[in-house]
């Protein structure tokens, strides 16, 4: 699944820039959403 770029939104989940604004790693989805699952795991609520 290929989405299309966007430049009013380059970085929709995310992603990594050097020090002049260019893009070095852009994150998909499915990256976002490990990351969050990860720190909700980590920070989630304790009961």
């Amino acid at each position: 699944m290929t989405e299309q770029f966007d430049p009013d939104n380059p970085l929709p989940y995310g992603g990594i820039t050097d020090i002049h604004g260019n893009i070095v790693k852009a994150f998909t989805k499915e990256e976002e959403d490990a990351a969050l699952a990860k720190v909700r795991k980590a920070f989630g609520k304790k009961k």
